[in-house]
């Protein structure tokens, strides 16, 4: 039952995280490396969504994979965005 309620607060973590890199870009649009956020938030709503879509017996495994996937992608559109604010 933890293992599931993990799963559940997962989810969340990853629609807070798709909401705050969708802002994050919409900040960001006119320069350059916004859409790095973008599409980090799009994976993340994605992540979300297939969680969600097997929650109770997908829950022992995805949880580990979908943190790391989403923790690439943040750190991957934060050193895009660093590259190009340094040529600013």
């Amino acid at each position: 039952q933890s293992v599931a309620a993990m799963g559940l607060f997962l989810s969340f973590y990853l629609m807070m995280d798709a909401f705050s890199s969708f802002s994050i870009s919409q900040v960001h649009y006119p320069s350059k490396g916004w859409g790095w956020m973008f599409v980090n938030g799009i994976m993340s709503v994605l992540l979300a969504i297939l969680f969600l879509i097997g929650w109770p017996q997908t829950s022992f495994w995805l949880v580990g994979l979908f943190i790391a996937i989403s923790l690439f992608f943040d750190g991957l559109a934060l050193v895009i965005i660093g590259w190009t604010a340094k040529d600013i």
